[in-house]
């Protein structure tokens, strides 16, 4: 499965929806598409200053939400969280293809 492939997957799109949402992002200066030049059909994506500026707008964003969210928490509990999600986000890395919901992963 192509990156482009599981990139989709991962996002529950098709690959031609995640190409226009990412053509769509590069006209508003948020990343830029580069060629490979190694495969002249694969087309690898990085954000830009303006994207990673946008990335942390919208994180800062959900602050409210999460500070409702995780209100009461104990600092133990969090930090068995955080434990807790980065074994979940290594094991997803692990998976074949490393897309959740991909139809070759082995959960």
């Amino acid at each position: 499965m192509s990156r482009a492939n599981l990139v989709a997957a991962a996002v529950e799109l098709t690959q031609p929806a995640v190409t226009k949402i990412l053509q769509k992002f590069a006209s508003l200066g948020l990343v830029e598409i580069l060629r490979d030049a190694r495969d002249g059909r694969n087309r690898p994506a990085r954000l830009t200053a303006a994207g990673f500026a946008r990335v942390g707008d919208v994180q800062r964003s959900f602050a409210p939400a999460f500070d409702r969210l995780l209100a009461g928490w104990t600092a133990d509990g969090l930090e068995h969280l955080i434990t807790d999600l980065t074994r979940l986000t290594a094991r997803m890395d692990q998976m074949e293809g490393g897309a959740v919901g991909c139809p070759a992963s082995n959960a």
